[in-house]
């Protein structure tokens, strides 16, 4: 989904590079994070507002652009079993700014699936018939 934070490691081939989520981690007021050890947050703006820590891959490894631990989140480096992490605000501003525009998708009518469901039936029907 576009999260890909390498910060320091390989994309395509080429070593020691950044990706556009990097671009927006900070260690404080304006200090690029580019590491992936521990103090590296996600900011907007310029570093000001610690939105989400990142994880610390050099103690916990794997995604150092994940988010730390300490809350239900989808894209915490780590949960456990029977967890709820939704989708939170913080995980919709980081798409937006890398990007991602979030789109509508209509719901369909109620009506429209009752008569889908009743032209299925009969349908069926009709053809348990024949």
């Amino acid at each position: 989904m576009g999260r890909l934070g390498i910060s320091g490691g390989t994309i395509g081939g080429n070593a020691n590079s950044h990706s556009l989520i990097d671009d927006f981690s900070y260690t404080g007021v304006g200090a690029k994070g580019l590491g992936n050890g521990a103090g590296n947050y996600f900011s907007i703006d310029g570093g000001n507002t610690l939105l989400k820590l990142w994880n610390d891959a050099v103690s916990n490894g794997l995604d150092p652009r994940d988010w730390a631990p300490g809350s239900n989140d989808a894209y915490n480096q780590f949960s456990g079993p029977g967890v709820i992490n939704p989708v939170t605000a913080v995980d919709l501003r980081l798409m937006d700014v890398i990007g991602y525009d979030p789109i509508s998708v209509p719901e369909p009518a109620t009506g429209t699936l009752v008569v889908a469901a009743c032209t299925i039936g009969a349908f069926l029907r009709r053809r348990k018939q024949s």
